[in-house]
């Protein structure tokens, strides 16, 4: 409700100052059904986390969208990108029930206030997406907005709630910020922020960048000082930097990287694992108070560790676009230990079976959207080495677009591919159909995600 309330004193003075506003509106409906081919729970051979959760065969999602830009004067405006989602599922495969990816809900993706003080200094106020780095398929950089979806790079996400000042000048520009972490929303606003029930630090994030136009390159380097916001790390410092450039017209190269201190990645104790089939260490550890995984943060906190993304993009003749990118994850698992979250997950029926609640088994799952966000595929990255390739042709037959998007995790190997079809019926109806293939052995991370197959069909209408 505080955030309403800024947002009406402010339009309320803006409005005193100016001729009066002007107003934009626009958005969509759109009805998204899925089908998965999960695996059998009775299946031996089937990853231990789809014989414990296992998917949904068929789900819906259906939003309405509004757009809304209200011009209050000079510099000064108010816009929001409202949602709401209700969603249906059938029953799920496996002990545990899934819950839904998408609850019944209202999100304001986007609601701030612009303020603009001067040409050379401006302000934000509320919730809006931005993105600093200039990765095409993943931003290792981006700490304030939900994970990317690799397999529909373009989609508008929602934002983060911040408070941002910048000084934009012709050839750079200056920004810091400040967010909060929102632990609890009531109607798609915030209703307590900063501290989880019984904490005593505050969660939130600051950021500051300097961006620079130097000889047709765009340059960022971002600070970035967070606790316990985007993942668990503690009082993190983190130093991030960006390159975008342009050659020969046609081919772009950009490189994007960030250095932590700490691993944001789950660990399992591998001395909690049961040997030569006993379970004695996994209840040793259970009695004792160790945890089986370790949080996020608090595995190897002293040592450093970089997030890289090397890419180029190029554009054919015809406007296709070929994205090619290769993202090292540092906090990653190696082999030993990536072997070790098999192994855990393998266990999940059985530790379930004797009602394991100590778990952190979110930080072990992959492959369906987050709450609250529409994502199509959620990528949590667990391995070190990726390669991240998107085709996406346009205008075939006019009114046709088809993309590729294959996301391959070099070590393993294994893969995930999603082709797509869009296809634009009239200029105010456009419907798409996507398909998600895991590949790779059982032991390899794409190939132990809990579905064998995915697909999705879309019907968007734009009002």
């Amino acid at each position: 409700m505080p955030a309403l309330a800024f947002l009406a004193s402010f339009a309320a003075l803006a409005l005193a100052q100016s001729d009066g506003p002007s107003v934009k509106a626009g958005g969509f409906a759109s009805e998204r059904l899925g089908y998965a081919l999960g695996w059998d729970s009775a299946d031996p051979s089937a990853p231990g986390v789809a014989r414990l959760a296992g998917v949904p065969s068929a789900t819906s999602l259906t939003e309405a969208n509004l757009q809304l830009r209200v011009r209050l004067g000079e510099g000064y405006d108010v816009f929001t990108d409202l949602s709401l989602f209700m969603s249906a599922q059938s029953e799920a495969t496996g002990t545990l029930p899934t819950a839904a990816g998408v609850t019944n809900r209202i999100e304001p993706s986007e609601l701030y206030a612009n303020l603009g003080f001067h040409e050379h200094l401006n302000g934000l106020l509320g919730r809006k997406r931005l993105v600093w780095g200039s990765g095409f398929a993943w931003n290792p950089t981006d700490l304030l907005n939900p994970l990317k979806d690799p397999t529909d790079p373009t989609l508008q996400r929602a934002g983060a709630w911040m408070a941002r000042l910048e000084a934009p000048f012709e050839r750079f520009t200056l920004t810091g910020l400040w967010a909060p972490k929102i632990v609890r929303t009531q109607a798609g606003l915030p209703s307590r922020v900063f501290y989880e029930p019984g904490g005593r630090e505050a969660m939130q994030l600051f950021a500051a960048r300097v961006y620079a136009l130097v000889q047709g390159a765009d340059m960022n380097l971002m600070w970035f000082w967070s606790n316990r916001y985007a993942d668990s790390l503690p009082h993190s410092h983190r130093f991030a930097a960006s390159f975008s450039r342009y050659f020969l017209d046609d081919y772009e190269l950009h490189v994007e990287g960030i250095v932590q201190r700490g691993r944001d990645t789950a660990v399992v104790d591998p001395t909690c694992l049961p040997t030569e089939g006993s379970l004695a260490p996994l209840l040793a550890c259970r009695a004792t108070g160790r945890p089986v995984v370790t949080s996020a943060g608090l595995s190897d906190p002293s040592a450093l560790f970089i997030k890289l993304v090397v890419g180029t993009r190029y554009s054919f003749p015809d406007e296709s676009l070929l994205s090619v990118e290769y993202f090292f994850n540092g906090p990653g698992l190696d082999s030993a230990q990536f072997a070790d979250r098999l192994q855990l997950l393998d266990l999940l029926p059985t530790l379930y079976s004797l009602s394991s609640a100590s778990l952190d088994l979110g930080a072990l799952l992959s492959g369906e959207a987050a709450a609250g966000q529409p994502l199509r595929f959620d990528l949590r990255t667990q391995r070190r080495h990726y390669l991240l390739l998107v085709f996406q042709k346009p205008r075939i037959a006019d009114d046709l677009t088809a993309s590729a998007t294959a996301i391959v995790g070099l070590e393993g190997p294994s893969a995930l591919l999603s082709p797509s079809v869009s296809w634009s019926v009239r200029e105010w109806l456009s419907l798409s159909l996507f398909a998600f293939i895991p590949a790779g052995s059982a032991s390899s991370e794409f190939g132990s995600l809990p579905f064998r197959f995915r697909a999705l069909f879309e019907a968007r209408v734009y009002y």
